[in-house]
């Protein structure tokens, strides 16, 4: 082969390589992205969490509509896709375990936007039985002492049974007791100003304990955490406040959970999701407007506090108080009853903290 073809084949080749782990097409027949409309790397756009029967939840940051994505084996071969989905997240359902690279991002809005990563997906294996089990007659008192050995890391215990043999024998036999940690809900509502988080385990092993995770605009943040029962076959019940005092107005937020053990490994609770409407301080127009002679005027606190709500004039001179008391927090409707004022533009201020506005209204008798 001359200079010119191999340098050719080494360009087109690493064309290739590029091409194959590059920018998704998602369209299911090969990996890449090809033609007009690829997208542009961004990182840590992409998170994913392993679930069983070697399914992957993969969550796109920035972005909720027209989303896709893809698994490709090691060989290369796109195993899974989904060229565009309004859900987000989705999942994609590897046919077995081994390693695969997940290409996903979202193709609205523009500009379009893509980022890759890696799943590993092991095979579940059974704990392996004890062996060498050795028993001896210990005298005083008269006991026995079991020795065995221990061929697995993935229990909780063992269950030691005897079989009688006669009055004079019997056989001892020992058998792991594996205890998974077992979620068996959470959920996630609005209590006063934040989140009430509960989750419920019906067995736990080797648990440390939960780090609880927030996604909210800037993606998924750890925001406490909650001490497990380590090793425990009864029913316990957690709970966890996040409060959001900081927070106004009307928002959406994603909560799951990071279950530890004390080894280190860890697995993620299904994402619950919670819409939430904090009052602000806020002044409405008054209604009806314009009015003769009576009108309402409206308010929102967010927190109990020491309330004014004064009219004036149009020169500024003040014409009525109408409240000047400590008031709960919520909304409250004030009567105001312009009876044998003359027919002009009126102004009403609302001060509650370091809060202070004013509105305009007519009077037209």
């Amino acid at each position: 082969m001359s200079k010119v073809n191999l340098l050719l084949t080494v360009i087109i080749s690493i064309f290739l390589v590029h091409h194959i782990n590059a920018e998704p097409g998602f369209n299911g027949s090969s990996p890449g992205c090809s033609g007009s409309g690829c997208h542009s790397f961004q990182d840590n756009m992409v998170n994913v969490v392993p679930l069983s029967n070697f399914q992957v939840q993969i969550t796109i940051t920035g972005t909720t509509s027209n989303v896709g994505g893809e698994l490709v084996d090691e060989n290369g071969t796109v195993v899974a896709a989904i060229n565009s989905s309004s859900s987000n997240p989705f999942i994609l359902t590897a046919p077995s375990e081994g390693a695969y690279l997940i290409n996903a991002g979202f193709k609205s809005p523009t500009p379009r936007r893509w980022d890759s990563t890696h799943v590993v997906f092991q095979p579940s294996l059974p704990p392996s039985p004890p062996s060498d089990l050795i028993a001896q007659l210990v005298l005083s008192p008269i006991s026995v002492e079991l020795n065995w050995t221990d061929n697995s890391n993935n229990e909780d215990g063992f269950i030691i049974e005897r079989e009688s043999q006669g009055t004079e024998a019997f056989t001892v036999i020992a058998a792991q007791v594996v205890v998974p940690v077992e979620l068996t809900s959470f959920s996630a509502v609005g209590k006063d100003e934040g989140i009430l988080l509960e989750w419920t385990t019906a067995t736990e092993i080797n648990n440390m304990g939960f780090e609880i995770q927030r996604n909210y605009l800037t993606g998924w943040e750890t925001i406490g955490f909650i001490e497990g029962k380590g090793t425990t076959n009864e029913i316990t019940d957690y709970q966890y406040y996040n409060q959001l005092s900081e927070f106004r107005g009307s928002f959406k937020l994603q909560y799951r959970l990071k279950q530890i053990d004390y080894n280190g490994t860890f697995s993620y609770s299904d994402i619950v999701e919670v819409e939430f409407v904090l009052e602000d301080f806020s002044l409405a127009q008054n209604y009806p407007n314009p009015f003769n002679p009576g009108t309402n005027i409206s308010f929102t606190l967010p927190e109990n506090t020491f309330v004014t709500l004064k009219v004036y004039n149009i020169l500024g001179n003040e014409i009525k108080t109408l409240v000047s008391q400590n008031l709960t927090k919520g909304k409250h409707v004030i009567e105001f009853d312009a009876k044998g004022l003359p027919s002009g533009v009126y102004l009403y201020t609302l001060s509650a903290g370091n809060f202070i506005d004013t509105k305009k209204m007519l009077l037209m008798k």
